[in-house]
């Protein structure tokens, strides 16, 4: 076994590549682990033996010494872990550990996983840590590979399976993967599962044979028989508790609190991205009961409707926080943006918003190198005005409440809606994804070879459980549209510009407890998320309720690269994408 690490000027997330290959092309390797760069600008350090190669690019956040480099191995030399992304709940763990004789080298959250994978197995850990995470660890006593993601997807990993070639290939990013296995092939289900969902649909990738991580399982492969064993170590409950209101008010803040105390945890420049919504909101205002003082960061579309800097500098002045960049976007900005990320994405990510989210980050970089996100929220608080739609019961009278206040800004999605009779294609349409009968009608030359009894919208079906109305939907976009369109956008977006983005919402507390509690209040005010409005009420004198849900999508045609915004934007991707990659 060798070892080679590399640090360079410190800029400071992380990369990681693993091959087993009976045929290790070692310049491969590297060339696959140094695609990430952006990833992990600050060095790199890899372990390699006759037929592996486990790699990983750094992007220092906790102890940027040189001690922090990865991959960690155990002192016996049998088990090798790289981890991407950061475990929130490290120190409380790594005092457990300490207790049971655990030595530690380094200040790193990362090097928590290596010992708590040697002292306990796979399943305990699993149980304690908290955070967002793509682990990969080589345990050579056993002679397998395990791998993983966090439990809501927030951070990636893909693998390939090559059992008559003797390869396994576990990477961060798809394109470092299929540098090493050049001979890819797109797969046409994924191309039309891609303008269904507009995201490629987990565990799919956009080639045959690849595959994704599932949030929240745990997978094994056997590197001498390539037997692959798959479990979920998480699965949302569906069990409700009821709780009344005043003690829901109490317990969100706390939650909130708590979560943002693990999260703030930085040795680098942090801020907060501040878009003017509930969510983004509420964490600035928990920051700032914490004492803190962050940098808070927020985008402003120059001479648009959607701009909210009126309302940003109004919230920061109620919460008397003068640490605030708007960083401003013009129409100039966005051209031919689009063309140049496209070529970066290892698979289509079909959402305009990822224009603004990259420039976001692109702007921020220069100000910290770790930023606080509201993502979540509408998943978690039922925030989504879609939700009315959706709700059980929906009468005459509540029809006519949503055309007075939505017709206007939402005529064609809301209402539209209705032009489908199918529950899928009409949830579909609601999520801004094309109902399979146009895919079928419109885009049958991209998919000649699929199969006529192909079911469009397998994924939904796969993750619904229908048990308490519109919450159904709330925990099916938790489990799809979250982690494969929203989450995977910011991923690419952040890393790009290697920026650690944090989502605080996605604590496992927070998550549980969203999804449980249960009071006729909260069952009423569907698409309002009550509980984090009513917290900001109470400490800004703010009525968020008064506010239109803007989103964070181009604001209209003079943003668009040709100025037309009534084109498809998930088709224009995919058009470009299969251009660059095809």
């Amino acid at each position: 076994m060798s070892q080679t690490r590399f640090k360079d000027k410190v800029i400071f997330m992380c990369g990681v590549f693993f091959a087993y290959d009976k045929n290790l092309d070692i310049e491969k390797a590297k060339k696959s682990l140094d695609l990430m760069y952006h990833r992990g600008p600050d060095g790199y350090r890899s372990i390699q033996g006759s037929n592996y190669f486990l790699g990983h690019r750094r992007l220092s956040i906790i102890d940027t010494s040189d001690r922090g480099f990865q991959p960690f191995v155990s002192e016996d030399e049998k088990t090798e872990v790289a981890v991407n992304g950061e475990i929130y709940n490290y120190k409380e763990i790594r005092g457990e550990l300490e207790e049971c004789g655990a030595k530690f080298s380094s200040q790193s959250d990362s090097e928590v996983i290596l010992h708590a994978y040697c002292h306990w197995g796979v399943d305990r850990m699993l149980e304690k840590i908290d955070g967002m995470y793509g682990v990969v660890i080589h345990d050579r006593e056993s002679g397998k590979i395990v791998f993983f993601i966090d439990r809501y997807g927030v951070k990636p990993l893909f693998y390939q399976v090559d059992g008559a070639c003797s390869k396994v290939i576990v990477s961060s990013e798809i394109a470092s993967l299929k540098n090493y296995s050049s001979d890819l092939v797109v797969d046409e289900t994924a191309i039309f599962d891609y303008l269904v969902y507009r995201y490629v649909p987990y565990p799919k990738s956009i080639y045959v044979n690849v595959f994704k991580a599932s949030p929240g399982q745990v997978v094994e492969i056997n590197l001498s028989t390539f037997d692959v064993n798959k479990r979920f170590y998480w699965e949302m409950s569906n069990e409700k508790a009821s709780i009344n209101v005043d003690e829901n008010k109490s317990t969100i803040e706390r939650l909130i609190r708590d979560s943002m105390e693990l999260q703030v945890v930085s040795d680098v420049p942090l801020g907060f991205y501040l878009s003017g919504g509930v969510d983004s909101s509420c964490l600035l205002c928990s920051a700032r009961e914490l004492n803190l003082d962050p940098r808070a960061i927020s985008l402003d579309f120059v001479g648009s409707e959607k701009s909210e800097r009126d309302f940003v500098d109004e919230f920061c002045d109620k919460l008397d926080h003068n640490n605030l960049d708007i960083m401003t976007i013009e129409p100039q900005d966005t051209n031919h943006v689009l063309g140049e990320i496209v070529k970066k994405m290892g698979e289509p990510i079909g959402d305009d918003s990822v224009i603004p989210t990259y420039l976001l980050n692109k702007k921020a970089k220069d100000k910290v190198t770790v930023a606080i996100g509201g993502d979540g929220g509408d998943e978690l608080f039922c925030g989504y005005s879609r939700y009315k739609i959706l709700a059980p019961g929906v009468t005459a009278g509540k029809l006519l409440f949503l055309a007075k206040h939505y017709i206007k800004h939402f005529r064609s999605k809301f209402l539209c809606a209705f032009r489908y009779d199918e529950r899928w294609e009409r949830y579909t349409h609601l999520l801004g994804g094309m109902p399979a009968s146009k895919v079928y009608r419109d885009y049958r030359n991209l998919f000649p070879n699929l199969e006529s009894n192909y079911d469009p919208y397998w994924h939904y079906k796969r993750h619904y459980e229908k048990s308490d109305g519109v919450k159904d939907y709330m925990r099916l976009d938790f489990k799809t549209f979250l982690p494969g369109l929203i989450f995977c956008k910011v991923d690419f977006a952040s890393m790009l510009n290697s920026v650690e983005v944090r989502v605080p919402f996605m604590d496992r507390t927070i998550v549980e407890y969203a999804f449980s509690r249960y009071d006729e209040k909260s069952k009423r005010d569907y698409g309002t998320k009550t509980l984090l409005v009513e917290y900001l009420y109470r400490k800004t004198g703010l009525d968020f309720t008064k506010r239109k849900k803007r989103g964070f999508g181009l604001p209209g045609p003079k943003y668009y690269q040709d100025g037309n915004s009534e084109n498809v934007f998930h088709v224009r991707v995919l058009k470009d994408w299969l251009e660059y990659n095809v």
